[in-house]
């Protein structure tokens, strides 16, 4: 059971990582162009996408201490989550600032 829980929980974790690649790029994108309510959309979607990640990391220790790769890099869960909040952190405060 500990087993299929731990490839569960990385097959979700990897899933969502790719989603928020995705996501995270297209909201650099809008923000390149000052598009600032796309921009909004994709960073709460983002925030959506970093919580989903980190719950599914907390349901297996394996997931939790894992090595995953985002945008090319390998980092661990916690490098992970401080990457995501100094990016959602900037991109909230640009939005703002801008009216959005």
């Amino acid at each position: 059971m500990g087993l299929f829980n731990a490839y569960k929980s990385l097959s979700k974790a990897n899933d969502t990582l790719k989603r928020l690649e995705y996501t995270i790029g297209r909201l650099q994108v809008n923000m390149d162009m000052c598009n600032y309510s796309a921009a909004r959309s994709y960073c709460n979607d983002a925030a959506s996408l970093v919580k989903t990640f980190l719950e599914t990391v907390e349901q297996s220790k394996t997931a939790e201490i894992s090595m995953y790769t985002f945008m090319g890099q390998k980092m661990r869960v916690m490098q992970l989550a401080m990457l995501f909040n100094e990016a959602l952190q900037s991109a909230n405060a640009i939005i703002t600032r801008n009216g959005y």
